[in-house]
């Protein structure tokens, strides 16, 4: 059975030093817009996979909700903090998110411990 494997392009290295390079037993999905992707770059995982003769399809995905719905989940799970990752409308006051930590580019944080349930 193929291993299943996902990276973008600035996991690659990350990857083949922990020894996870691909090979042709391995499946690589391309989800983001196709836009994104350049396949006569070398060192995207695109090509990495298909030099290794891994099998490889673009499979155009969103995983982007709304922001009330995210303001919804986020308030169901009642995080103890929430890092945004992506996207624009964090500081809008008419969505009623939790307490935001703020990270610059690059920026480390220590994630705080929870209790044991």
């Amino acid at each position: 059975m193929p291993r299943s494997i996902g990276l973008n392009y600035s996991c690659v290295r990350d990857f083949e030093r922990g020894g996870a390079g691909f090979t042709a037993a391995d499946a690589y999905a391309f989800s983001n817009w196709s836009g994104y992707l350049d396949p006569a770059d070398p060192n995207t995982g695109w090509a990495r996979a298909q030099a290794a003769g891994a099998r490889t399809v673009k499979l155009h995905t969103s995983g982007h909700a709304s922001p009330a719905d995210l303001a919804r989940f986020a308030n169901a799970i009642g995080p103890k903090a929430l890092v945004p990752v992506h996207g624009v409308a964090w500081d809008n006051p008419q969505i009623a998110l939790p307490p935001i930590r703020r990270l610059s580019d690059g920026e480390p944080w220590d994630l705080p411990h929870a209790a044991a349930r």
